[in-house]
């Protein structure tokens, strides 16, 4: 059995240098996201794992992560300021970090660990976010997440803003200790 917990974790430039420093409580672990520099735009935040007072740090690129839930409340077990999606079958947890893309749109990360060993047993560059809020949608018929994330950027249209990107949905499942994504239709 697999433990998928989603963790929506989201960075808008303006408003979040104050989350250099935060942690997310869950049923049996906590994360916590710090900033060595205490510089959110240093991008050097360290994730660590915390379960039965035994600190981990994750093996996760060095980014600028900031907190956000998602937007579908369904079977929430972790919790910022807002609560965080969780889906529980196991050891394992799939989270998903969104993180700056600055100077464009912020990118989310997926990442499989295993909370009592503290490994990373995946993570996969999904794509952009042009959207504020996060959107994982639970698969009906399977353990996975859709996700809308930028599909097409339109090199015709005439600016640098929200209509050159087209979002398409994003599949994410769990195989084994393996993360598998792809463009699905709607």
């Amino acid at each position: 059995m697999m433990k998928l917990i989603l963790i929506a974790l989201s960075l808008s430039f303006s408003a979040h240098a104050e989350t250099c420093n935060f942690n997310v409580t869950c049923s049996d672990f906590n994360l916590d996201f710090k900033s060595p520099s205490g510089d959110c735009t240093e991008d050097d935040m360290v994730v660590s794992l915390d379960r039965k007072g035994k600190q981990t740090d994750l093996v996760l690129p060095k980014n600028w992560y900031s907190p956000l839930s998602n937007m579908i409340e369904e079977g929430q077990v972790c919790k910022k300021k807002l609560p965080f999606p969780v889906y529980v079958a196991g050891k394992n947890h799939l989270m998903f970090l969104r993180y700056s893309g600055r100077p464009g749109y912020d990118q989310i990360l997926a990442v499989l660990i295993n909370t009592e060993s503290g490994k990373v047993l995946d993570q996969k560059e999904l794509g952009r976010i042009k959207r504020e809020r996060f959107v994982a949608m639970k698969i009906k018929n399977g353990v996975g997440f859709r996700i809308p994330l930028v599909k097409t950027y339109f090199k015709e249209v005439p600016c640098d803003c929200e209509d050159s990107f087209m979002e398409g949905l994003m599949e994410v499942k769990v195989v084994g200790n393996k993360i598998q994504h792809k463009w699905v239709n709607h």
